[in-house]
């Protein structure tokens, strides 16, 4: 019994140690020479095309790493002040508004240093933290694009039509090379080096062992919240992470923001169940400080914008973690924008987990997180996309076909930038400059559960299950995206005489019905939506809402309807039915 009791740790941690090591050396599905990895090879390449493409021209990735580098300060102004290192915390609080543009300074000359040497006491201490945390300043090669290295190879060649082909991308992956090999890389080093620097100096008697572990986890944190994650510190099999790489979005990303605010949790747990240890600041971890960090630092940039471009004092949470831009939505609800950052996730898993539970929302949000890839591949499969438009006409011959196929893939890699900016200007074609760019710099429209009250949540869920399953045709979609493009302009007061009678010749609405289409066109979105559910639907959407909705929607209810409720109690008291003419 008692050898037993000894053994039987030492035998477990050589299990753990074992199974390390073995997924260390496991084969990769790049190194692999078989059929399924060719296959993998040539889908990671579509599928990087396909995710740089779609951000080309978005700002999204730059100003979220930005407002990382700004919060890392932020917590290490937390960690200081909290140790009583006034000095310290007033230099990084005094940092934090201009850390991005400092951090691409510092973190460039650590990069260089690593290549050809360090020229001072600052760089070499940055470099054997960096050997201690495992970290590497640059993304590795197999996960690059490797568009530019392919065109100047058969440019070397001279196969000039080899080049010609590879130009279109190569000029894609230039144009993401100041953000992925630049911005990105310097800013985690540079953060690093910060955090590693501040647990050196509040750790003077740490042993090597002490300063491999912390360096690492610093290293991972860092890797949590910028992305271009070393993977290998993850220990995972190889052919499983590299499978799990292949079918995400970005499973950095993901994993990234699980870790670091998943972990923030854990540990303010901690904390609270030893409270003494917050008086030195050793209980408050860096993810910790970070997650406060990070979540203030949006929150303010929020509530200044929504001050910026609606005039409007913020008053409510969503006014700082989704700014209103002056701008009015269809529905008369403000227009709202997303800011780029993690938070947004928080607000979406607990829409999901409100709306499906937490095991079909967990579902839900991992799914969202696929690769673009396999939803073009679904969508081709089941030749529906996701509005429920068929991809293409199974009656029209095969080259139509491959047409209309080629038609929904450029489509599904437009960069969301330009699709955000081009449903912005319907509300006003004169929009500022200010407003015109921020679908550029990452910013596209919050949505729907955002913006929406709770009676147009209703009303939209009934109308997704009367119309959502019924696959329409492309020309029936065709006419029904530019009936809502004519709404919107009418709506906005930007509608031409021209513009309806083209509707009306090309059949958008009928001609016996134009009259009744303005008039629909001026009302918000959902009032109109409600005058035109059944009576039945009418009365799901009444018993559900609150008095100040009642009131929005009073003057459309269905005539059975009506008669039904006006001897009962409706807005909180009898009311008799008058003439609202």
């Amino acid at each position: 019994m008692f050898s037993s009791a000894i053994t039987t740790p030492q035998k477990l941690r050589k299990t753990r140690a074992n199974k390390v090591i073995n997924n260390w050396l496991s084969p990769t599905m790049w190194s692999k020479e078989n059929l399924a990895s060719d296959g993998f090879r040539v889908m990671m390449k579509v599928k990087n095309g396909m995710i740089s493409t779609v951000l080309t021209l978005s700002g999204f990735h730059a100003f979220e790493t930005g407002i990382s580098s700004v919060a890392i300060d932020l917590s290490l102004f937390i960690k200081k002040a909290f140790r009583l290192d006034l000095v310290g915390a007033i230099k990084a609080l005094g940092r934090a508004p201009l850390s991005p543009i400092l951090a691409v300074i510092q973190g460039v000359k650590i990069k260089k240093a690593w290549r050809i040497g360090a020229k001072n006491s600052t760089e070499q201490k940055a470099i054997d933290y960096m050997v201690m945390a495992n970290m590497r300043p640059e993304m590795n090669k197999v996960w690059q694009l490797g568009f530019i290295d392919q065109f100047k190879k058969s440019i070397r060649k001279k196969n000039y039509i080899s080049a010609g082909t590879k130009l279109p991308l190569m000029i894609l992956e230039s144009l993401s090379a100041p953000l992925m090999k630049v911005w990105v890389p310097a800013l985690k080093v540079s953060s690093f080096y910060k955090l590693a620097s501040d647990y050196v100096e509040s750790h003077p008697e740490a042993t090597e062992n002490d300063m491999l572990k912390n360096m690492a986890e610093i290293s991972d944190g860092i890797d949590n919240r910028f992305g271009q994650v070393v993977y290998e510190n993850l220990f995972w099999n190889n052919t499983i992470k590299d499978l799990a790489v292949g079918s995400s979005f970005s499973m950095g990303w993901s994993i990234g923001s699980i870790r670091d605010f998943g972990g923030s949790g854990i540990d303010t747990v901690k904390l609270l169940k030893n409270l003494r240890s917050a008086k030195n600041g050793e209980g408050i971890t860096y993810r910790m400080a970070f997650t406060f960090a990070y979540i203030f630092t949006v929150g303010m940039f929020g509530g200044l914008m929504t001050k910026l471009l609606s005039g409007d004092n913020p008053k409510e949470l969503k006014d700082y973690f989704y700014p209103k831009t002056g701008y009015k939505l269809p529905d008369g609800s403000d227009e709202r924008l997303t800011i780029p950052s993690m938070v947004k996730d928080g607000f979406k898993a607990l829409e999901l987990y409100k709306e499906d539970g937490i095991v079909l929302g967990a579902i839900k949000f991992a799914g969202s997180k696929g690769s673009p890839l396999f939803t073009v591949l679904h969508d081709l499969t089941l030749n529906k996309d996701f509005y429920g438009v068929e991809v293409r006409n199974t009656e029209d011959p095969q080259y139509l076909q491959a047409k209309q196929n080629m038609e929904y893939l450029l489509k599904a890699i437009t960069p969301i930038s330009y699709t955000s900016s081009k449903k912005r200007t319907l509300m006003d074609p004169n929009m500022s400059l200010v407003q015109k760019s921020l679908p550029y710099l990452g910013f596209s429209r919050a949505p729907a559960y955002i913006t929406n009250t709770e009676s147009k949540k209703i009303i939209n869920r009934l109308l997704n299950k009367k119309f959502g399953e019924r696959v329409k045709t492309r020309e029936e979609f065709e006419k029904s995206k530019a009936k809502t493009e004519l709404r919107q302009k009418i709506y906005y007061g930007n509608a031409t005489p021209e513009e309806i009678l083209e509707a009306i010749k090309n059949g958008v609405i009928k001609s016996k019905e134009w009259e009744e289409f303005i008039e629909e066109s001026k009302m918000d979105a959902d009032v109109r939506n409600f005058k035109n559910l059944t009576n039945k639907e009418q009365e799901k959407v009444w018993m559900k809402i609150n008095a100040e909705e009642k009131l929005r929607y009073i003057l459309y209810l269905k005539e059975k309807l009506l008669q039904k409720l006006s001897d009962e109690k409706i807005l909180g008291k009898k009311i008799n039915w008058i003439n609202y003419d």
